[in-house]
């Protein structure tokens, strides 16, 4: 991680109209077919044999041993929720069928969907999955339960499920012990509405697919009594992501360093074609919208681990899917003062580690992506007036995959201006070509 301290520079007019912007590139996962191939079924997240998921047995097998399904339906990944991560190492959370009933409460039965967590190690190549119990008290002894997500706070105190009884949201004290049974979340209408808990602007919302097919948010309100979370409710809700005429679904907000939602990697379904997308922003009016990963079936509920993005496809869902990409987000609006700051991010995965190098520019608007000799994606800021590019290289050069600059927005003329950016990634690995990120935008109020 780098961190800048740049003076904006001053533009004179709001963007006139916004028609198109830039999604995050992949690496083509299969050279072989023509075309680029964004994602590719795992070798590793699979319920099979040896150097798989099914190989594991400490501190229990994954599955029970009478298991004829080992299908995985959700899975999501982040820097908390375990303590002492390095570089290169993610909390990482799975749906699954037939878990073991070493992850679930004492005298538990059931055989459905249930969740588990642990740590997995991106240092070699193929990633190694080290699980624990630490989400066992979450499980639903006498249901489904689904979809667990961790918030990105230092601590990763909370966690967000669905139980076939509704929304749930289970606490601890610290991320060295297990979360505390959940309780339920009143004000939000469920089950299966893919809750996710974290931090936006530093205040504990909770992201959910509502009735109408759009991706909302809420304050939550919680209430601890002895250390221990007996109330939650949410509050007024606003739109994260919308899209006319597709149902948006199984968000999962992408954290910045202090533990803020900065993106929204997510699924939206025609009829029952569900495929994946990514929302440089959080709120939809910043038309940072982008389909990414598309097949005829359904893409649903997915991680993200630096510029790796993984997802559960339900024509193999014995084996989750993954690709690499690159992509950028910022702050979707920031009120001007004394300590206000602008965050860019950008996440780049190749290598291990990989080293990346990224310049971004800075625009007023945003035009349909076009196609630039010798990189790889589209540029898609408006060209006149480009009003800078940062003249200070963002750097990722650890396995984590991610750089961050913070710019002061401090300058009063920046109200009422909305800044887009756009970033070409410069792995040092000849073998992936330089790309363009995705697109991203920020308002100054």
């Amino acid at each position: 991680m780098q961190s800048l301290n740049t003076t904006l520079l001053c533009a004179a007019a709001l963007a006139s109209f916004v028609s198109a912007q830039a999604g995050p590139t992949f690496i083509d996962q299969d050279p072989t077919t023509p075309g680029v191939q964004p994602y590719k079924v795992s070798t590793y997240f699979t319920g099979g044999g040896a150097g798989t998921l099914g190989a594991i047995t400490t501190p229990f097998p994954i599955w029970s041993a009478s298991a004829a399904s080992k299908n995985i339906v959700q899975v999501s990944l982040g820097k908390t929720g375990i303590l002492g991560l390095g570089a290169g190492e993610y909390h990482m959370c799975m749906t699954t069928y037939n878990l073991n009933s070493g992850y679930m409460p004492t005298g538990s039965t059931q055989v459905g969907q249930q969740v588990i967590m642990g740590k997995v190690t991106w240092n070699s190549g193929q990633p190694v999955f080290t699980p624990n119990t630490m989400a066992k008290n979450l499980c639903n002894p006498s249901g489904d339960c689904f979809g667990l997500m961790i918030s990105g706070d230092t601590l990763g105190q909370w966690a967000a499920l669905d139980w076939s009884t509704g929304v749930y949201l289970g606490y601890r004290a610290n991320s060295t012990v297990d979360f505390d049974a959940p309780v339920p979340v009143a004000g939000v209408t469920g089950p299966w509405v893919d809750p996710a808990v974290g931090h936006l602007d530093g205040k504990l919302v909770l992201f959910w697919a509502d009735a109408a097919g759009t991706i909302v948010y809420a304050p939550l309100s919680t209430t601890l009594t002895a250390g221990k979370l007996t109330a939650a409710s949410v509050g007024s809700v606003k739109t994260a992501a919308a899209i006319s005429g597709e149902i948006c679904h199984s968000p999962t907000p992408v954290f910045d360093g202090q533990g803020n939602a900065i993106a929204l990697w997510f699924a939206a379904r025609v009829s029952n074609d569900s495929d994946m997308y990514f929302a440089s922003n959080i709120e939809s009016n910043q038309k940072s919208i982008v389909k990414v990963w598309d097949n005829i079936n359904w893409l649903n509920n997915g991680g993200v681990a630096g510029g790796r993005f993984l997802a559960a496809d339900s024509t193999n869902y014995s084996a989750l899917v993954e690709g690499q990409g690159f992509y950028m987000a910022t702050n979707t609006e920031i009120a001007v003062g004394p300590s206000a700051q602008l965050t860019v991010q950008v996440g780049a995965q190749s290598g291990t580690p990989s080293v990346v190098s990224t310049t971004f520019a800075v625009a007023l608007g945003v035009n349909a992506p076009i196609t630039l000799g010798g990189i790889e994606g589209g540029f898609a800021l408006t060209p006149t007036p480009l009003l800078f590019l940062v003249p200070v290289v963002l750097s990722s050069t650890t396995k984590d995959d991610v750089a961050r600059a913070s710019f002061p927005a401090t300058d009063v003329s920046l109200k009422g201006l909305t800044l887009y950016f756009q970033g070409v990634a410069n792995p040092v690995d000849a073998t992936v070509p330089d790309s363009f990120t995705s697109t991203a935008a920020t308002k100054f109020n």
